[in-house]
């Protein structure tokens, strides 16, 4: 629910459609996703208790990470598969920089002038021979046709 209203509120502050391609709301905003920087927290969350010096705490983290019934445990799965790895013991926070989408590698140039783009329409920039109809539909074309 969280993630899909900061994906709707990244589409709004942008000015892009609806039907854009997820993998470009990171790039295209200049920012990373709320789910990697909730990710992030949570693995400091974690590794601030793995370091502490209680004995109880280490126990019930050890108890509950590893069985996936768990909110903690079902987390953690869900994390290890997204950075691809086997052991949370090994995740750390500069993992969970994965982004929000992969773009795939084809699709690099959307970046770019999608990016132009918006700071035509914003007036950020001067585009000769441009017109805010042509570009909004350009800019339509750009992040919504083509592979998801």
């Amino acid at each position: 629910m969280l993630e899909n209203s900061f994906s709707v509120a990244l589409r709004l502050m942008l000015g892009v459609p609806r039907e854009i391609h997820r993998y470009l709301l990171e790039p295209l905003s200049g920012r990373s996703h709320i789910k990697t920087e909730l990710i992030k927290r949570f693995l400091n969350f974690l590794r601030k208790i793995r370091k502490s010096e209680k004995k109880t705490l280490n126990y019930v983290l050890e108890q509950v990470s590893n069985d996936v019934r768990s909110i903690t445990g079902k987390n953690l799965y869900h994390i290890k598969s997204r950075c691809g790895i086997e052991a949370w013991q090994n995740l750390s926070p500069r993992d969970s920089i994965v982004p929000f989408r992969r773009i795939p590698e084809s699709q690099n140039w959307r970046i770019n002038l999608a990016n132009e783009l918006i700071d035509f329409r914003n007036k950020k920039i001067d585009i000769d021979g441009f017109i805010l109809d042509e570009t909004n539909e350009l800019l339509t074309w750009t992040c919504t046709t083509g592979p998801s």
